[in-house]
């Protein structure tokens, strides 16, 4: 089966063509389309006949059907190989209907599976970027990382700590000292030590991107054998140590190996897999094995299982996060005019409820009139003011995700008379941006929480990996209560941060744009469905009722 192939089929019926556009379509040379199509003419699929002399052109006619002989093959492949092998082949120029036809086929694949052992496949549309925690700037990644290793504490929705690697700990007169659990393994079979955790921790601490959340601290050390001592007043390192950028893991030879309920067997950009990790120090999964596998990009994600055709489905919710327009203070142009910021503001608020129109098939936004803090924050509203004179154009930065809020906002703009320039960035180049050093004036930036709001908040006005730190950090109203949260009780946040949120809104730096709910329809006998971080899906968790079990 060959791509190219079914791209002309669709592109040209039998008759008269020129062999430049044949080219064109196939996006190769003269020379190589001329190949091509010899081959494919002794294969029996064409006749070619090259148009010689000038004005004569050459002819095309099909000996075969070859979207149908390929659908017919392509529905074995999805039968009898596997998901992988077969997943690459859905790229191909169908036509709705073979797609449509293929497409439900191949769903059937994905689930959960009991033959021998337990296997959840996952379609994934993106890949992930990196297995590092420390690097992980993005929630596909992060939720990833989640997976394969553990943290010192675990910091639940609540505030909660409860342990992990450490069974208990103590904090006083400038010291936090955790004591570590015995025999814990690393993937790599070597038992995990207190100077482990601490070459861990000092990595991330030194780390650019941490510097500035780490500052209290002055040091970590380990005193003992499975004791770990950090050095601060601040009255949150605890909670610190349960961020996901906090997970602990040895690097030997260039790898990275975690603690985690699952290992990381395979990663290529068609497929990820993760194993059962038998020498785990908690609770073993139910599962065996987790298979991400790389689908096309309107892909509709369901979870299946293998011992059922039945369409009977629960639709599970999580918060998938929120959307903001970022005003960037940091870049010397009109942006840095509040009444000009002011009224974008007020515009925006005045049409956000037309958000829930830009829905696309993943997507499920409902307008935010509030803030940053689901449950917490409150409504708020905005005073028009006049649009004050814009000489040039404001750059608005968007990403793939982004494109139709951005073309809504830009014809917002325009109409009201302010111009407006585009820049199209790549979702990684957006990552390592930063508002300090960026010349756009206008950045939408959707975010997800980790797990705790008050924490991810804080993290979120804090860390330079953040789209929001710099912005507010150039402000010095904003800065003035960020520095409250080093003499601030953890359990008194809430309070500081919406403070802060409401400063950053008044201020019209960050404008609440949408929330996002994540839908994810699960068969009725998939058990344990629960959430973890980033509104995930917590695979160690999940399990399927064996079979013939009546």
């Amino acid at each position: 089966m060959e791509a190219a192939l079914l791209k002309i089929y669709r592109s040209f019926q039998s008759g008269t063509v020129k062999q430049k556009e044949l080219a064109e379509i196939l996006e190769l040379s003269a020379k190589q389309t001329s190949r091509l199509l010899h081959r494919w003419e002794k294969e029996g699929w064409l006749n070619y006949t090259p148009g010689k002399g000038r004005g004569v052109q050459s002819s095309l006619s099909w000996l075969r059907n070859i979207e149908e002989y390929y659908e017919g093959e392509m529905q074995a492949k999805l039968k009898n190989e596997s998901v992988e092998e077969a997943a690459k082949y859905l790229n191909f120029d169908w036509s709705a209907g073979a797609k449509q036809r293929l497409t439900k086929i191949f769903q059937s694949r994905f689930g959960y599976e009991q033959d021998g052992t337990d296997k959840l496949i996952i379609p994934k549309r993106h890949p992930f970027i990196t297995i590092n925690p420390i690097e992980a700037a993005d929630a596909y990644s992060a939720n990833l990382v989640s997976n394969l290793y553990n943290r010192l504490v675990h910091v639940d929705a609540n505030g909660d700590v409860t342990s992990e690697i450490a069974h208990s700990w103590e904090q006083d007169n400038g010291r936090l000292r955790l004591y570590l659990r015995k025999d814990i393994h690393f993937h790599d079979g070597s038992i995990l030590t207190s100077e482990d955790v601490v070459n861990c921790l000092n990595k991330l601490r030194n780390h650019p991107t941490y510097q500035k959340i780490w500052a209290p601290v002055e040091a970590i050390v380990s005193p003992a054998p499975l004791v770990v001592e950090l050095h601060t007043t601040c009255s949150y390192c605890l909670q610190l140590l349960g961020l996901i950028s906090a997970s602990i893991f040895k690097e030997t030879n260039d790898q990275l190996y975690g603690t985690g309920a699952f290992f990381l067997e395979k990663s290529s950009p068609s497929i990820t897999i993760l194993k059962a990790f038998s020498e785990y120090f908690q609770e073993r999964p139910l599962l065996d094995t987790v298979e991400f596998v790389t689908v096309p990009k309107d892909f509709d994600k369901i979870y299946r299982s293998s011992q059922t055709t039945s369409t009977d489905t629960i639709d599970v919710q999580s918060d998938s996060g929120f959307g903001i327009v970022i005003l960037n203070i940091c870049h010397e142009s009109a942006i840095q005019n509040k009444a000009l910021r002011q009224f974008i503001h007020h515009i925006i608020a005045r049409h956000r409820k037309e958000i829930v129109d830009l829905n696309q098939y993943h997507h499920n936004y409902s307008p935010n009139h509030n803030g940053f803090l689901i449950g917490h924050s409150k409504p708020y509203t905005i005073a028009e003011v006049e649009c004050p004179k814009v000489e040039k154009p404001l750059v608005i930065e968007y990403v793939n995700y982004t494109k139709d809020l951005t073309m809504w906002l830009k014809n917002l703009l325009e109409h009201e008379g302010i111009p407006v320039e585009l820049r199209y960035v790549t979702f990684q180049d957006q990552l390592n941006n930063r508002c300090l050093t960026n010349k756009a004036d206008i950045i939408i930036h959707g975010e997800i929480f980790e797990l705790n709001q008050q924490l991810s908040f804080f993290q979120f006005m804090t860390s330079d990996n953040s789209a929001a730190s710099d912005v507010v950090n150039a402000h010095p109203l904003i800065t003035d209560l960020i520095q409250k949260y080093v003499e601030t009780p953890f359990e008194e946040w809430t309070n500081l941060n919406l403070q802060i949120e409401r400063k950053c809104i008044d201020e019209s730096i960050l404008i609440p744009l949408y929330y996002e709910k994540r839908i994810i329809p699960f068969s009725t006998d998939i058990q344990n469905v629960t959430i973890k971080h980033f509104g995930y899906v917590d695979f160690s968790k999940l399990w399927m009722k064996p079979l013939n079990t009546d």
